[in-house]
């Protein structure tokens, strides 16, 4: 309690400002001593006929490639914005950045375990695969919504929910929606319906009563031989990748409570562990993977994390023995606006906790975080965290359509310490005038370069 105390007052401001600044010094081997933001076009300034930070737009999804050197993120806006590590300096500016599908706020995204290509999923049925530079390859079938059979559907009739790449097939890929299923894809198939891929193993949901359930939140584990559904019903399911079975391998129902849903689910590094999530909880909770039941109980049950958005989750340290999550706070109302300016109150944090390490002790206590940093501007929220395992820095994505990375010179590698290394590019006049006229929005993009 102590240390969480006193890290927050010493932690950094979330603006945009691109210097490098300490975050705070800790005792408990966290890279969190120093912290840089990335600037995004997604961070608009608030205005009176939407208050809250932002302008309301959001991050809703991050992603790394596997070796580090490429960072993307999902906003509400419907743009993915990439930033690559050794092409920028430090005012971390994204290189490019692309409308997935018109109208369609991003919803997941994740890359492909070799980095080549990444899994984005919007609020329309047809996930799209991408390649790394964020152009298409190939956008995923539209079910029958007339069918009730979601197994006899060649893809998704509702909003996705979530996505994952398999850790090992390089080519298959998982998607979650609220149609109530969970679908396997083969991009190396070349199974498609007028040039969409068509799906090839579905998974359907059902809560305690047999009835049809969305699927709000999905994970490979660490081997592929298993995945993991959290559904609208607040149930976690553990299925068989392999063979597609009438029901799950385990289940727990009411994982969160009775009728909380769950809205993310991830493994540790070696899939001992599961970690889930819930909007409607201010718990996250993580279990023991084999031994998870209808009666199981939780190893650690993290408490004080309030949550607004359906896609707040959570992240393990590289070796699993730290869990890190982002808190909630309420935004501003219309009649508050000028009460922003200056505002010391409520701000996202991020908070640590301790994973216990002896498997056989379950609690129902709920634990304190052991330190606890502010990470966004007032009135903002922390929606997304991500802790790469390679370069030992923790990404978080805020409500105000903010990014910032908290690292350390001596625990982290590569990533942002290249990139902060470097400095500003000073621009010359030349520059700055070609900017200024350059053609904004798709017209600034080639032919290839513009996703509809």
């Amino acid at each position: 309690r102590a240390a969480a105390a006193s890290a927050k007052p010493a932690a950094a401001n979330s603006g945009n400002n691109c210097k490098s600044t300490p975050a705070i010094s800790n005792g408990h081997g966290l890279p969190v001593t120093r912290t840089a933001p990335f600037a995004s076009s997604a961070s608009a300034v608030a205005t009176p006929s939407d208050p809250r930070p932002g302008g309301g737009r959001s991050i809703s999804a991050l992603s790394l490639d596997p070796a580090g050197s490429r960072f993307v993120t999902g906003c509400t806006d419907t743009n993915i914005r990439l930033y690559d590590f050794n092409g920028m300096d430090a005012s971390q500016n994204a290189f490019r950045e692309v409308t997935v599908e018109e109208g369609h706020p991003i919803v997941a995204l994740c890359h492909s375990n070799t980095g080549d290509r990444m899994l984005v999923g919007t609020t329309s049925a047809q996930p799209m695969v991408l390649d790394r530079d964020g152009r298409e390859i190939i956008q995923f079938a539209k079910g029958d919504v007339y069918v009730t059979d979601m197994s006899r559907t060649i893809g998704h009739t509702a909003t996705i929910t979530d996505v994952a790449w398999h850790p090992l097939e390089r080519d298959i890929v998982m998607t979650a929606s609220i149609d109530g299923s969970a679908r396997l894809w083969n991009l190396a198939s070349g199974a498609t319906a007028f040039k969409k891929l068509k799906c090839d193993k579905v998974y359907r949901a059902k809560n305690a009563r047999g009835i049809r359930t969305a699927v709000t939140a999905c994970a490979f584990h660490p081997s592929g031989r298993e995945l993991c559904l959290g559904t609208a019903d607040g149930s976690i399911q553990i299925w068989d990748s392999i063979k597609v079975k009438s029901r799950p391998d385990r289940v727990l129902y009411d994982a969160h409570g009775a009728g909380r849903p769950v809205t993310s689910v991830g493994y540790n590094y070696d899939g001992s562990r599961l970690v889930t999530r819930s909007a409607d909880d201010t718990t996250a909770k993580v279990w023991e993977n084999r031994k998870l039941s209808r009666s199981a109980n939780p190893v650690l049950l993290a408490g004080g994390l309030p949550s607004l958005f359906d896609g707040s989750n959570c992240a393990f340290s590289p070796d699993g023995k730290v869990l890190v999550a982002g808190t909630s706070v309420e935004p501003p109302r219309k009649n508050k606006v000028a009460e922003m300016e200056g505002a010391t109150g409520g701000r996202g944090t991020i908070r640590f906790y301790r994973v216990p390490v002896d498997a056989s002790v379950s609690s129902t206590e709920v634990q304190e975080p052991m330190m606890e940093l502010d990470a966004a501007a007032p009135g903002a929220s922390i929606v997304k965290v991500a802790w790469h395992p390679k370069l030992n820095q923790i990404f978080v994505g805020a409500s105000d359509g903010t990014c910032r990375v908290f690292y350390d010179d001596r625990l982290s590698s590569k990533g942002s310490l290249v990139s902060m290394a470097k400095g500003v590019r000073r621009k010359d006049d030349l520059s700055l005038l070609l900017e200024s006229r350059a053609p904004q929005g798709s017209s600034g993009l080639g032919e290839s370069q513009i996703i509809a």
